[in-house]
């Protein structure tokens, strides 16, 4: 081989590119990139309309089905789902997978301006906002501030928080999004008094529109000349309380009164509208998300160094504590990988020892183990990758991989050393003889990833830096084998190392493995004498693996142990945000005496919802799984529900965790809450299955405001004067800013909390008639009470209802089987349905793995037809495969291990490693039979000659995958399955692939040689 040739040559230039790629490896790492997942980039796009105090009816009927209208002529799109709520609505735009996010978002901002500039659209709409949704912008940090000091209250807190902190914390490289629960800035109120705007003759409307043509911040423009320029200032905005009490208000009598003569003003802060509170005290609720590209551990540790010293700088006045920090667990995680990968690495080294029984040969077959991990983490990090849960099994899984090539290349050196050669004639020899298998079995496990490229969506994404990072590991590991390890081999090697007395250990197990050989020189004969026997044997242990697959249980991902959950409480639409703050309170009191819980906080996401964190210790210092103490949790929760209408579940609220997410779609709604419910019901009969809820909740006690409209336009009250009057009293309005330490602060007017308790005191408001004569309410307009729904959903346009549920069981295949039967059985009129989330990943990775699969064999097939230059032995070589299959399958099963991502990776992980051994077998046993050797007498020749390599990098790999399929740390149940699957396949694969495989290669040449016999002609 010329690289091999070359290296022999010239030592110093094989050893300087191998150095070369250890030194960019080492630099690569420094810089690389952490995080949990890797970089999906989804071409999905969010638009948002704010509509001030409009119902989502409202929105429904005059935003959001023109939007949705709108979006139908815009070629790409998947799905559209929308969610109107009060005063605004969300819709989420997802394109198929090809489509360029950047002409996705200019398409809808242009479909946006055309809905937005018609007669019809709401005067109260605000232009709606696009943007791209980064799916890699992610929480990685949740800050807990709270005040030390009464005089140290809430507004203070709010100021240094919205003035000092998170400018701050946005400085930090790579910090995106920071979200606040629980700010309440300061704020000037002014409170009216309905009785004494009466008395003035006054309404609320006229009042507030006098204030904010008073308050003005309208730009001046410049006074310039040749010399000179001068801006002009003509804002009028107040410094003071005072200056807000003196604005003059000009009464319909004529007669000027400052503002303080009708109406309470108040120097306060903002009003409550959500609230958080850390171990039972008060506090703010900072979350911190880090950029699309930037690396999560290392903005998480550069924000909580700046954390640290802003803590230092308040520490008298201000608690400032980590609630909540992901990056614990991707560190954990990564570190629990790279131990697993270095323990790996002993255990393989200790094989090739063992089965080689010289130093300077497992020294050399070693060496390729840090120079192809280096050269990977280089080369990974050039393509932009990040060592994240994919790219890190990748490399935890090569262990094993990287050093076969070597291990085949010294193994076979060192056989030639035997004959009596030198070393370097030894090495020229070895490396002519290993050459093409050794090409053959890198390009074979290299062909398997090729279909990869062809996977679409989220699964895609996943599986491609799995396989790039596999792919670059076995072609630097070939590189190092053709390079580095024939010019070490043809220099340090000798006959006399094995000649040297070996150990007891050594010795031992040498008797062991020379009778092993025996023994198997004993069997191929056996299994050649009976060949149908041996391959329906085979055969039959295929098909019970096929069945034993039923019984495999399937599950997209494992849950993990993170050392923190969440739980999600919704109380009825009415709730108070005081009330749902004692009943948060509650729970979190109770969740604090449980042994093992680190911390608890919790903070409201809207005046009827809270979300809880509920942190752990970690799992060293506990004698329970995260999974048990969420059973028994969840099952004591129930205790805390005081109304059908009121939810409490594990998990974050809507969309984002539940496996189990059925989509259903109907024109008409109630046929379709009715049939929502009933498929709850029936999900409550399924094991396993829990929290079972519906995203919709129930309907909201509505007051409605009835104008008679012949009295108002007798009286000059327009619609919009009775909407805009009851806007500005009860939903308050903005009526300008105030300055205050360089900085703006609102100003907001709106009626005395006392006259705004019940439904009543919207009929004793008055509103502008003639002339802005006060006019009463109740003489133009009567009120009633209706239930409306607080939120209405769309999925492509028309309503939907989603059925959400945790699975807490192993098989969620099993129970999306049972759902879709249902559904298909019990199908009313009209009804579509899809799944979402993990259940539809589930269902979509189960169709690309096949398809995947089909395409590596094939691909595979072709590598190897053009290597062996044959059509016969690399479809008897492919049968190693499903033999393959045949122990992964039964490992999982026995091992209670799903069949989830993880697993299907490995399975495409095996389909080009068993490949190996069929290789080196049938490679050797065609260069006997060129040399003029039977069939049946190059195979047992082949077979014992193979069987050292063979079965040293068949326990290589075993033995460097073992952390990571029996391993406990951080993460260990995404790995595990994998782990499971390769290692049952290897072995499974090996067995029969040394007793199977001959027998099938034989019966073919046997064919071959039938077909192609030509009788003499006489």
């Amino acid at each position: 081989m010329l690289l091999s040739n070359v290296s022999i040559k010239r030592p110093i230039f094989a050893g300087m590119m191998n150095l070369l790629i250890i030194i960019i490896g080492l630099l690569a790492y420094q810089k690389i990139g952490v995080d949990n997942q890797p970089k999906v980039d989804l071409p999905i796009v969010n638009i948002k309309v704010q509509v001030a105090g409009a119902t989502p009816k409202y929105i429904e009927q005059n935003v959001l089905n023109p939007i949705e209208s709108a979006l139908r002529s815009i070629e790409g799109i998947d799905t559209i789902d929308s969610t109107a709520s009060n005063g605004s609505v969300n819709i989420r735009v997802t394109f198929v997978l090809s489509e360029n996010i950047n002409v996705a978002v200019n398409n809808i901002r242009n479909a946006m301006t055309s809905v937005t500039g018609k007669k019809n659209w709401p005067s109260n709409a605000l232009t709606p906002v696009v943007k791209p949704v980064d799916q890699n912008a992610s929480s990685i940090l949740q800050i807990a501030l709270s005040s030390k000091t009464i005089n140290f209250g809430i507004g203070n807190l709010s100021e240094y928080i919205n003035s000092i902190f998170v400018p701050n914390i946005s400085q930090v490289k790579g910090v995106g999004d920071i979200g606040i629960a629980g700010l309440r800035l300061p704020e000037f109120d002014i409170s009216f008094d309905n009785d004494k705007l009466d008395s003035l003759g006054l309404t609320a409307y006229n009042v507030i529109n006098q204030i904010k043509s008073q308050i003005v911040t309208v730009p001046g423009g410049q006074v310039k000349n040749e010399k000179l320029a001068y801006n002009i200032n003509s804002t009028t905005l107040p410094n003071s309380i005072n200056e807000v009490a003196n604005i003059p208000i000009l009464t319909t009598a004529g007669v000027i009164i400052r503002l303080d003569e009708l109406a309470v003003i108040k120097d306060t802060i903002q009003e409550q509208t959500t609230y958080g509170e850390s171990d039972g005290k008060p506090a703010i609720i900072v979350y911190v998300s880090k950029s699309s590209d930037a690396n999560t551990v290392e903005v998480a540790n550069n924000s909580k160094k700046l954390i640290n010293n802003l803590s230092l700088s308040v520490k008298d006045k201000i608690d400032i504590r980590i609630v909540n920090d992901t990056s614990r667990f991707i560190s954990g995680s990564m570190n629990a990988v790279n131990f697993d990968i270095i323990l790996g690495a002993i255990l393989t080294i200790l094989i090739v020892y063992l089965f080689l029984q010289d130093w300077k040969s497992t020294f050399i077959s070693s060496i390729a183990i840090p120079t192809s991990v280096l050269g990977t983490i280089g080369l990974i990090h050039l393509l932009g990758f990040t060592l994240n849960s994919m790219t890190t099994l990748a490399l935890s899984l090569s262990i094993g991989i990287i050093v076969d090539d070597a291990i085949v290349v010294i193994e076979n050196i060192h056989r030639h050393i035997l004959l009596g050669k030198s070393a370097r004639v030894a090495t020229y020899d070895a490396m002519k003889e290993i050459g093409i298998p050794a090409i053959a079995i890198t390009f074979a496990i290299i062909a398997v990833f090729m279909p990869v490229a062809f996977m679409e969506g989220k699964i895609g994404r996943y599986f491609y830096e799995f396989a790039i990072t596999v792919s670059a590991s076995v072609l630097i590991s070939l590189f190092v084998a053709f390079t580095l390890s024939p010019m070490l081999g043809s220099r340090i090697l000798n006959k006399h190392d094995s000649e040297k007395k070996k150990n007891f250990i050594l010795e031992k197990f040498e008797s062991i493995f020379i009778y092993w050989e025996n023994l198997y020189s004993k069997l191929i004969i056996v299994t050649l004498k009976n060949r149908l026997v041996t391959i329906t044997m085979g055969f039959f242990v295929l098909i019970l693996s096929l069945i034993l697959l039923h019984f495999v249980p399937t599950n997209f991902t494992p849950k993990m142990d993170t050392s923190y959950f969440a739980i999600s409480m919704q109380l009825a639409p009415n709730t108070s945000i005081p009330e749902t703050t004692i009943r948060s309170q509650e729970i979190a009191n109770w969740l604090r005496k449980y042994p093992g819980i680190k911390n608890v906080f919790f903070r409201l996401t809207d005046q009827n919802d809270s979300v809880f964190i509920v942190n752990l210790v970690d799992p060293i210092e506990r004698n329970f799984t995260q999974q048990k103490l969420e059973k028994r949790i969840r099952s004591e929760l129930k205790k805390f529900i005081k109304n059908p209408d009121e939810i409490i579940t594990l998990g974050r609220p809507g969309k984002s965790q539940q496996p189990i997410q059925v989509i259903l779609t109907n024109p008409n709604s109630q046929d379709l809450e009715k049939y929502a419910l009933e498929l709850q019901k029936y999900l409550k009969t399924i094991d396993g299955v829990e929290d079972i809820i519906s995203d919709t909740p129930p309907p909201a006690d509505e007051i409605k405001v009835v104008p008679n409209f012949v009295m108002a336009n007798s009286l000059n009250v327009t619609s919009d004067a009775i909407a805009t009057t009851l806007s500005y009293l009860f939903y308050g309005e903005n009526v300008g800013s105030f300055n205050r330490n360089s900085d703006t602060f609102d100003i907001v007017a709106k009626v005395n909390d006392k006259q705004a308790l019940t439904p009543n005191d919207i009929l004793s408001v008055t509103v502008p008639g003639k002339n802005n004569t006060p006019i009463p309410l109740n003489s133009i307009a009567k009120i009633s009470l209706d239930k409306q729904n607080s939120v209405i959903q769309h999925h492509n346009g028309i309503q939907e209802y989603t059925v959400l549920a945790d699975y807490t069981g192993n098989d969620l295949g099993k129970v999306l089987k049972q759902i879709e039967s249902y559904l298909n059985q019990n199908r009313m009129l009209g009804l579509s349905y899809d799944f979402s989330g993990d259940s539809k990943d589930l269902k979509d990775t189960n169709t690309a793995v096949i398809q995947t699969l089909l395409l590596s064999l094939l691909f595979a097939y072709m590598v190897l037809c053009s290597q062996f230059e044959s059509f016969i032995t690399p479809f008897v070589i492919l049968l190693s495969v499903p033999l393959a299959f045949s122990g992964a399958f039964i490992a999982l099963l026995i091992l209670n291990q799903p069949m989830s991502l993880y697993a299907m990776v490995g399975l495409i992980l095996l389909t080009g490693l068993v490949k190996k051994n069929a290789i080196l077998l049938l490679d050797f046993t065609e260069q006997l039979i060129q040399e003029g050797k039977n069939v049946n007498l190059a195979l047992q020749i082949a077979g014992k000659t193979r069987l050292r390599p063979i079965l040293m990098t068949t326990f290589a790999m075993i033995f460097g995958m073992l952390p990571m399929a029996f391993g406990s740390d951080l993460g260990h149940e995404q790995r595990s399955p994998m782990g499971v699957a390769v290692i049952g396949g290897l072995i499974s694969s090996t067995i029969l692939t040394l007793l199977v495989i001959p027998c099938v290669f034989s019966i073919f040449k046997e064919a071959k040689m039938i077909l192609s016999y030509k009788p003499s002609k006489k």
